[in-house]
Protein backbone atom coordinates (compact mmCIF):
# COMPACT_ATOMS: atom_id res chain seq x y z
CA UNK A 1 0.00 0.00 0.00
CA UNK A 2 3.02 2.49 0.42
CA UNK A 3 4.99 3.91 -1.79
CA UNK A 4 8.21 2.51 0.03
CA UNK A 5 10.83 4.58 -2.22
CA UNK A 6 9.68 7.63 -0.32
CA UNK A 7 8.88 5.80 3.13
CA UNK A 8 13.09 4.93 2.83
CA UNK A 9 13.58 8.75 2.38
CA UNK A 10 11.91 9.94 5.04
CA UNK A 11 13.51 7.49 7.26
CA UNK A 12 17.09 8.55 5.37
CA UNK A 13 16.30 11.92 5.81
CA UNK A 14 15.83 11.23 9.58
CA UNK A 15 19.82 9.67 9.51
CA UNK A 16 18.20 6.01 9.76
CA UNK A 17 18.05 3.10 7.80
CA UNK A 18 14.94 0.69 7.81
CA UNK A 19 14.55 -3.17 7.45
CA UNK A 20 12.38 -4.93 4.68
CA UNK A 21 10.20 -6.51 7.28
CA UNK A 22 8.94 -2.68 8.65
CA UNK A 23 6.88 -2.27 5.80
CA UNK A 24 4.11 -5.01 6.63
CA UNK A 25 3.58 -2.86 10.10
CA UNK A 26 3.62 0.16 8.24
CA UNK A 27 1.01 -0.69 5.94
CA UNK A 28 -0.91 -2.21 9.06
CA UNK A 29 -0.93 1.27 10.56
CA UNK A 30 -1.84 3.22 7.53
CA UNK A 31 -4.71 0.79 7.23
CA UNK A 32 -5.87 0.75 10.58
CA UNK A 33 -5.61 5.16 9.99
CA UNK A 34 -7.40 5.05 7.19
CA UNK A 35 -10.53 2.74 8.93
CA UNK A 36 -10.64 5.16 11.34
CA UNK A 37 -10.81 8.03 9.20
CA UNK A 38 -13.35 6.08 7.59
CA UNK A 39 -15.22 5.80 10.85
CA UNK A 40 -14.83 9.49 12.02
CA UNK A 41 -16.85 9.72 8.24
CA UNK A 42 -19.90 7.26 9.11
CA UNK A 43 -19.99 8.78 12.71
CA UNK A 44 -21.16 12.15 11.11
CA UNK A 45 -23.10 10.75 8.51
CA UNK A 46 -21.53 11.83 5.81
CA UNK A 47 -20.20 9.53 2.15
CA UNK A 48 -16.95 11.89 1.90
CA UNK A 49 -14.14 12.00 3.86
CA UNK A 50 -12.86 15.09 4.40
CA UNK A 51 -9.77 16.86 6.03
CA UNK A 52 -12.19 17.15 9.12
CA UNK A 53 -11.97 13.37 9.60
CA UNK A 54 -8.01 12.99 9.28
CA UNK A 55 -7.71 15.02 12.38
CA UNK A 56 -5.47 17.56 10.05
CA UNK A 57 -6.87 20.83 10.45
CA UNK A 58 -4.94 23.92 10.22
CA UNK A 59 -1.81 22.47 9.02
CA UNK A 60 -1.40 20.51 12.27
CA UNK A 61 -1.59 17.20 12.05
CA UNK A 62 -2.91 15.31 15.32
CA UNK A 63 -2.23 11.78 15.82
CA UNK A 64 -4.76 9.47 17.54
CA UNK A 65 -3.54 6.48 19.41
CA UNK A 66 -6.72 4.70 19.53
CA UNK A 67 -7.34 1.80 17.04
CA UNK A 68 -10.20 0.74 15.46
CA UNK A 69 -12.07 -1.78 18.28
CA UNK A 70 -10.13 -0.28 20.46
CA UNK A 71 -12.03 1.44 23.28
CA UNK A 72 -10.05 4.50 25.71
CA UNK A 73 -8.36 2.16 28.60
CA UNK A 74 -8.15 5.38 30.75
CA UNK A 75 -10.99 7.08 32.19
CA UNK A 76 -9.23 9.96 33.78
CA UNK A 77 -9.37 11.74 30.93
CA UNK A 78 -13.11 10.59 30.38
CA UNK A 79 -14.11 14.31 30.66
CA UNK A 80 -11.06 15.96 28.17
CA UNK A 81 -12.22 16.63 24.70
CA UNK A 82 -11.16 14.04 21.75
CA UNK A 83 -9.26 16.98 20.29
CA UNK A 84 -7.16 17.74 23.13
CA UNK A 85 -5.98 14.71 23.19
CA UNK A 86 -5.00 14.12 20.04
CA UNK A 87 -2.99 17.33 19.98
CA UNK A 88 -1.54 15.90 23.59
CA UNK A 89 -0.53 12.93 21.59
CA UNK A 90 0.94 14.59 19.02
CA UNK A 91 3.12 16.64 21.03
CA UNK A 92 4.01 13.37 22.75
CA UNK A 93 4.81 11.75 19.63
CA UNK A 94 7.29 14.59 18.18
CA UNK A 95 8.79 15.20 21.48
CA UNK A 96 9.33 11.38 21.48
CA UNK A 97 11.15 11.91 17.74
CA UNK A 98 13.24 14.80 18.58
CA UNK A 99 14.44 13.15 21.93
CA UNK A 100 15.88 10.44 19.85
CA UNK A 101 17.51 12.73 17.30
CA UNK A 102 18.98 14.59 19.97
CA UNK A 103 20.16 11.36 21.27
CA UNK A 104 21.62 10.15 17.86
CA UNK A 105 23.42 13.37 17.28
CA UNK A 106 24.81 13.39 21.11
CA UNK A 107 26.14 9.61 20.23
CA UNK A 108 27.91 11.30 17.01
CA UNK A 109 29.28 14.40 18.84
CA UNK A 110 30.33 11.53 21.79
CA UNK A 111 32.77 9.64 19.48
Amino acid sequence: MVQKNKVKQIIKDQGLRISPESFDGINREVINLISLMCKRVKEDNMKTLQAQHTHISNGVHNVSRETVDEQPICNRCGSVPDYIMDVAYSIRANAEDYAKILHANWKRAKR
